[in-house]
């Protein structure tokens, strides 16, 4: 097998046998996403050793660029594990009410919908219950790691407790804050040479939900062989040249 490699402008490919693939049973694979998923869209890049074994595209180019929905989530887990290595914040298990204590700002018939709204107990929440969606956040009756629910609200908030702690994010400015989008960019696409792109947008709701509280969220827009990066960078616990990106003991 070849050496292990990081791409730099772009990726070198490998035929697969040479970093140790089957291509028999790889294209037994690709035979089989094809028949099961004809009408469908997908993208998937196989990468082994830092290099690109297989790249495969249905109905979709490779280079254009996507919103990558809840996959950001991901990301948003490891942007909580640099801002704990950087000193930023203290722990997943600190109370987020500590550094965005707007989130109680939700009264009854002011939330995501009827029937949720901020209570007492949320002032239990944690980070690591928000990023692990058993929050309970604006679910009376809930209590925090209690329930597993995926939320997005949630995710919103704990964006804005690491955007707050980073100086940038105002529940009064919430479409001119930077927000995080900042952070990916600097703290692990530059590093990982990502071409992603970013925007921000609230959820749509009723008129009176606070979503400068819990519904302005960051995308992430990207192709194929970009986000390829990233996983490489989670295959490597965190590490791209030598170089500790997102802490490993976060990651494992």
């Amino acid at each position: 097998m070849t050496a292990k490699t990081f791409p730099k402008a772009d990726w070198q490919i490998a035929p697969p046998s040479d970093v140790g693939i089957d291509p028999e049973k790889l294209n037994l694979a690709k035979t089989w996403l094809d028949s099961k998923f004809a009408d469908d869209r997908y993208r998937i890049a196989i990468v082994r050793g830092g290099y690109l074994a297989a790249e495969w595209t249905h109905n979709i180019p490779s280079t254009e660029k996507h919103h990558i929905a809840s996959a950001n989530k991901s990301i948003l887990s490891s942007m909580l594990g640099i801002a704990i290595e950087e000193g930023k914040i203290g722990s997943a298990d600190d109370l987020a009410v500590d550094y965005y204590p707007e989130l109680m700002d939700v009264p009854e018939g002011e939330g995501p919908k009827e029937g949720r709204w901020a209570f007492e107990a949320n002032r239990g929440l944690t980070l690591r219950h928000l990023i692990c969606n058993v929050s309970g956040y604006m679910k009376p009756g809930e209590a925090p790691g209690q329930v597993f629910n995926y939320q997005t609200n949630g995710m919103c908030v704990l964006s804005h407790c690491i955007e707050k702690a980073y100086g940038l994010y105002d529940i009064n400015r919430p479409e001119e804050s930077p927000k995080i989008s900042p952070l990916y960019k600097e703290k692990i696409a530059d590093v990982i040479g990502a071409d992603w792109e970013y925007r921000s947008r609230s959820q749509q709701m009723h008129d009176k939900a606070r979503l400068h509280i819990f519904g302005w969220g960051s995308e992430i827009l990207t192709n194929l062989r970009a986000l390829a990066r990233l996983g490489w960078l989670w295959g490597n616990w965190g590490s791209w040249e030598g170089r500790s990106v997102i802490p490993e003991s976060w990651l494992r």
